[in-house]
């Protein structure tokens, strides 16, 4: 493929829109949900990796639901052990980024007290 995979699967993707990114990866670990704009997922479809024959791109199969808008992108080049993984990127509101970095700065300061209270 000589093409971006955002170019060749040309999923739909709102450049100024919100996404929430979640990885899977094939022994069962999961990521914590990220937030990203669209021009951001557009950029990780595209990563690249290094191989054993060369560069190539990380995402080698992208599609889209037509309905959710939510894109996959499976990952078959990384070279690293477990590192294979799906990755999904589901469109989300204003509001509901708003909420999950609401929830994200709580989570941080609630460590951070924590932290502090035990003099570290």
């Amino acid at each position: 493929m000589n093409v971006p995979p955002s170019e060749h699967f040309n999923p739909t993707i709102d450049d100024d829109g919100h996404y929430a990114e979640r990885l899977v990866f094939v022994n069962g670990r999961e990521s914590q949900t990220r937030v990203y704009t669209g021009r951001a997922v557009r950029e990780r479809i595209d990563q690249m990796t290094y191989t054993d024959y060369g560069e190539d791109w990380v995402y080698t199969s992208v599609n889209q639901d037509p309905d959710s808008g939510i894109i996959t992108g499976i990952t078959t080049t990384s070279p690293a052990k477990d590192a294979h993984h799906t990755a999904t990127w589901a469109p989300i509101t204003t509001a509901q980024r708003g909420a999950y970095q609401r929830a994200e700065e709580k989570k941080w300061r609630e460590f951070w007290e924590v932290v502090a209270s035990v003099g570290a």
